[in-house]
This record gives structure tokens, C-alpha cells and sequence, in this order.
């Protein structure tokens, strides 16, 4: 592990809206806990819905590619985006700076985090501080469980998420778990996205084993977004 992965990993940062939801994580995005997440929903009686994990963020550029984003296992962390990643600020809100190895100018993202106070909205924000034209492809790591639990294994075997594309229009898809009714929304402007399940096995949280909690959780994806991102524009997704 590199010394900067050491050092981030235990950094944490909260962020919090006015009904009891939260985005919670490290310095690094590497989740250690089974509350880490990019949205926690908070809903009456202290109910907290954690709906999303995180995001699967590849990045391509004239046939070279990379991953940003990292998936806690047991025997190891697959792919590995915290070597990409070159500084992390976590004040206001969290704010992470990406490059290709090894670091540069010329391959630069900037990735943004945003929890708005009245609603269990969180935004990400991309922006390419780079020279190059960026092919991104996101796909949301979904949960749609209690915060207290974790998704056993397997779990998607059996539980089935329907997914619709543009039901609130170009770029938007909703994604409902059946047995429990909770939804995810997402809004992609200007970009284009696909059915696509994915299942993430046996996802680790080494800090739940440590305190004697389950820390075993399968995640699923059911959509793939792509866009481009030229410099210096910028993509925000809110979830």
C-alpha cells in the first residue's frame, strides 16, 4: 500500500441533511464500514435507508484506461483507483483529485461530493482539469437495505431491482428493490445509460468485523452511464 493510502485511510468525513440522512466514507473512498456510503436516506422514525455504496468510475482516453473507484474484499482491494488518487480535501465537503500513473498534468479529474440539507439528494460532480478528451463510464453501486444490515450473500439471486431508464426523462433511471420497496433515482444529463446488472460479491468491511458486526455485503449495479467529458466541463449527477 502506498504511504498516502495509508495516510487517507483514516481520515473519515460526514456530511448531513436536516432528515437524519448522511454520506459517509475515508480520505481515500476505500469503505471500511457497512455505514460507509454516498447516500444514506433518513425517513420518519429513524428509519435510515442506505441506498448507495458508491460509484464504479472508469476513465478512457485514446485507448488507455483507469479505474477511480475501489471495492473492499477480504484478499484484496479490486480495482485499485486509491493509487490515482493525488489529494483528497474533505472541508467544505469532500473533494477528491484523480490522475493516470504516473501523476500529470494531462490526465486530471476532479471528483466532488454534495449532500443537499433539505432532501436525500447527493450530487457527484466531475470535472476535467486535464488536456485531454475523457470517456467516462459510471455505474452505480447500489444497496437498498437498513444501515444496520448488510445484504447477505447471494441476496440478488432471489431479490429482484426493477430498473427503468427515463422514466422523469433523458438521462434519468429509477431502480426499485421489490421486497422492500426502496427506490434509488438518479439524473445523468447528456448522457447515455444502459440496462447492465452487475453483482459485487462478498464486499468487505473489515472496521463491522472488528467490532463484532457482520461484515460480508453483496451489491448490485443495474445501470451503465457514459459520457464524455472534454476539458474543463463539468458533469454533475445527482442520486
Amino acid at each position: 500500500m502506498s504511504d498516502y493510502f495509508l495516510e487517507t485511510q483514516h481520515h473519515e468525513w460526514i456530511l448531513t441533511n436536516q432528515l437524519g440522512g448522511y454520506a459517509l466514507g475515508t480520505g481515500n473512498l476505500v469503505n471500511q464500514r457497512k455505514y460507509h456510503g454516498l447516500l444514506i436516506g433518513g425517513y420518519k422514525e429513524l428509519e435510515r435507508r442506505h441506498l448507495l455504496a458508491g460509484l464504479e468510475e472508469r476513465v478512457e482516453w485514446r485507448g488507455e484506461d483507469f479505474y477511480m473507484d475501489n471495492t473492499n474484499y477480504s484478499n484484496c482491494i479490486y480495482p485499485e483507483g486509491f493509487f490515482h488518487l493525488v489529494k483528497s480535501w474533505l472541508r467544505p465537503y469532500p473533494v477528491f483529485l484523480y490522475s493516470s500513473l504516473p501523476h500529470n498534468n494531462f490526465i486530471m479529474i476532479m471528483k466532488e461530493i454534495m449532500l443537499d440539507s433539505k432532501s436525500n439528494t447527493v450530487m457527484i460532480r466531475y470535472t476535467n482539469l486535464g488536456h485531454h478528451l475523457l470517456h467516462m463510464l459510471v455505474r452505480p453501486k447500489i444497496t437498498m437495505r437498513n444501515h444496520h444490515d448488510v445484504n447477505i450473500a447471494s441476496i440478488w439471486d432471489t431479490t429482484q431491482i426493477n430498473t427503468v431508464i427515463g422514466i422523469g426523462g433523458n438521462g434519468t433511471f429509477m431502480s426499485q428493490r421489490t421486497d422492500n420497496g426502496f427506490e434509488l433515482h438518479g439524473y445523468a444529463p447528456g448522457t447515455s445509460i444502459d440496462y447492465d446488472t452487475v453483482i459485487y460479491e462478498n464486499v468487505y468491511y473489515p472496521w463491522a468485523v472488528m467490532r463484532g458486526y457482520d461484515g460480508l455485503c453483496d451489491l448490485i449495479s443495474a445501470v451503465k452511464i457514459k459520457f464524455d467529458l472534454k476539458p474543463p466541463a463539468q458533469m454533475s449527477m445527482p442520486f
